[in-house]
């Protein structure tokens, strides 16, 4: 059967995994689930690189002297409800023993509200959860009638609990965490309304950071102190500019009550912060049950300016950057270390490091910076002073371009962003309602069609930006475009490809597949085809280099980070260390099957083979 049809059905069952949990993991692996929101799922680095794959990495890839096994149930955008939902479901799968762990990391899509449970939230504690099936029905029930959800502090917890009671019924070891963000450099929200206009925050504002910039911090406290008192509605806003007067004068100690007062629930904006008053919960379930916490929130206070978590730990409002998510990363890993005994044999020396030990380059470094920009582009909406953010977007998108010069994606961001600052793009309704339907909030790569392009550009021009910026963004569109065609019409040639191999015409295959990677020589699946084609002509060491180059593709490029090509790139990787062992390549072969192992997925159906096949070469797994 030619490769691509093998890796489509491959492919599939990957899907059907992803979908409904993890099939019944092998117990002689240690398995590690992952529960939580988008930080717990790697953002905005993800899936090249995950907060499991780092504490993975950190252990060499086995702990308890067994393989890890990861299960990412991480819900980005969702509240701990569906987080604990996936989690159960997941565990209706796996087979009773094994070793396992459970790293939870949740809160900042969940209210910090005090309030109680309504009548239903009860009954589904006490009743509903006992059965599967009307868990269920529940669950998918709340999902279409907002009546139904519970998301308050009381509600967190008991999801909390339901995690860490699942967990420890299952012989897995929970590890919980309380939740961090970026307090010294994100601000708060600032909506207009109830009595405050966008006008008159931004002239309480500029007046006080006049002050500021003149070098004047007790004189800007003083104002913003008064102002505090005069406008109610703009107090979290004025407590954090106090807080940056108090850390110009010195006082540390000040300025951190000043940054959690301003960070305190009640204050409405575009994302979430976990409180105070929940990670003090997650404290008390740790003590509670007696599992390993996370101290996240007094982990980055530690290691941050003043004691309070800015830019040099976050890659915008709530996700850590690399320096952040190796420290959270090894928090998770000192508490699986202390608890099985064993401790990390690896230690990232920085993001570098971390970087270039899971092949992240330069392109997919742009693109986590792009959807960091989207981010603060996004969190700017309906924001009485948008300022600070839009600068935040800015910066993003502008080292994006540093990295990967051309790229359309950061230099229409940057449009975006100066369009917003020139014009009432992110506050007027209609310019609302314009960014939400084409998809221009939240996100990594923005994608349009020529027409919309051109509507874009438009509205671009008549906000006022640069005429050099719209003329860059045409240039990386033209090329964009270009490029993306080309790869379309790779793509049809390797499926017509497969048809004329499977038809046994395998000259003819080979003639469409050199067509096809003339066109697009990053073309992982014609090159895994082509393989399969000249193997069958007994051109050996073609096709191993043929296989071993679908691998590499697949690793360098990351829109080919997906399930399926992930597969794609550990069968390549085999094939090819079999080819190569058949021509007495064995260090090659040996080699090829080392990074087979180092890159394959979870869930990877030859993966026993693969470590059968090292052991037989008495070299050990990397």
């Amino acid at each position: 059967m030619a490769a691509a049809v093998l890796l489509g059905l491959l492919a599939a069952e990957a899907g059907v995994r992803n979908r409904h949990g993890a099939a019944a993991p092998a117990t002689s692996g240690f398995d590690l689930y992952v529960v939580g929101d988008s930080t717990a799922a790697g953002e905005p680095y993800a899936p090249g690189i995950t907060l499991a794959g780092l504490v993975s990495g950190m252990f060499g890839g086995r702990l308890a002297g067994r393989e890890i096994r990861v299960t990412d149930l991480s819900r980005p955008g969702e509240s701990v409800y569906p987080q604990s939902m996936a989690f159960e479901r997941a565990l209706r799968g796996r087979r009773p023993g094994g070793a396992g762990a459970v790293l939870v990391y949740a809160g900042h899509n969940d209210s910090g509200r005090e309030e109680g449970l309504a009548p239903f939230e009860l009954l589904r504690e006490s009743f509903l959860s006992r059965s599967a099936l009307l868990s269920e029905a529940f669950f998918y029930a709340e999902k279409h009638f907002p009546f139904l959800r519970a998301r308050t502090r009381r509600a967190y917890s008991l999801r909390l609990r339901r995690v860490i009671e699942l967990s420890l019924e299952h012989g897995l070891r929970p590890v919980l965490a309380t939740a961090v963000s970026n307090l010294a450099d994100m601000d708060p929200g600032l909506v207009p309304g109830r009595g405050l206009t966008a006008r008159q925050a931004a002239g309480v504002l500029r007046a006080g950071l006049a002050l500021e910039k003149a070098g004047k911090p007790a004189e800007a406290l003083a104002f913003y102190s008064a102002k505090a008192a005069e406008v109610p509605a703009m107090r979290a806003y004025l407590q954090y500019r106090s807080a940056k007067c108090w850390q110009e004068l010195g006082r540390a100690d000040k300025a951190r009550a000043a940054y959690a007062a301003a960070a305190a629930p009640g204050t409405e904006d575009n994302f979430g912060r976990a409180g105070e008053e929940q990670n003090a919960a997650v404290r008390a379930l740790a003590a509670e049950y007696g599992v390993p916490l996370v101290d996240a929130a007094r982990l980055f206070a530690v290691r941050s300016p003043g004691g309070t978590p800015g830019a040099a730990l976050f890659s915008d409002g709530h996700h850590p950057n690399m320096a952040g998510y190796l420290l959270l990363a090894g928090g998770y890993a000192a508490a699986l270390a202390e608890k099985f005994g064993e401790p990390a044999q690896r230690r990232y020396t920085g993001p570098e490091a971390a970087f270039r030990a899971f092949s992240y380059g330069a392109e997919e470094r742009a693109l986590a910076l792009v959807s960091s920009g989207r981010w603060y582009f996004s969190a700017a909406a309906r924001h009485a002073y948008p300022s600070q953010r839009l600068s935040l977007a800015r910066d993003s998108f502008g080292r994006a371009l540093a990295l990967a010069p051309g790229n359309f994606s950061a230099l229409f961001g940057l449009g975006l962003t100066e369009a917003a600052a020139r014009s009432g793009l992110l506050t007027d309704e209609a310019g609302l309602d314009w960014l939400g339907k084409n998809g221009f909030f939240y996100g990594t790569q923005y994608r349009l069609d020529p027409a919309r392009l051109a509507a874009a550009l438009e509205r671009f021009s008549v906000a006022g930006v640069p005429p050099g910026l719209l003329a860059k963004i045409k240039a990386a569109a033209g090329g964009k475009a270009a490029a993306e065609e080309e790869r379309g019409r790779s793509k049809a040639l390797a499926d017509a490809a497969v048809g004329k191999a499977l038809a046994g015409d395998y000259p003819g295959a080979e003639a469409l597949l050199r067509r096809a990677l003339r066109l697009h020589g990053g073309n992982a699946e014609a090159l895994m085809t082509l393989c399969s084609v000249l193997a069958r002509e007994g051109r050996t060491a073609e096709a191993a280099e043929a296989c071993a180059g679908a691998a590499r593709e697949v690793e360098a490029d990351p829109r080919n980070r997906l399930p399926g090509l992930e597969l794609l790139a550990a069968e390549a990787s085999l094939e090819a260390s079999e080819l190569l062992a058949s021509l007495g390549r064995k260090k090659e072969a040996e080699e090829m099957l080392k990074a087979c192992l180092r890159k394959a997925p979870p869930g990877w159906a030859r993966l026993g083979e693969a470590e059968a096949r090292l052991k037989k070469t008495g070299s050990s797994r990397p």
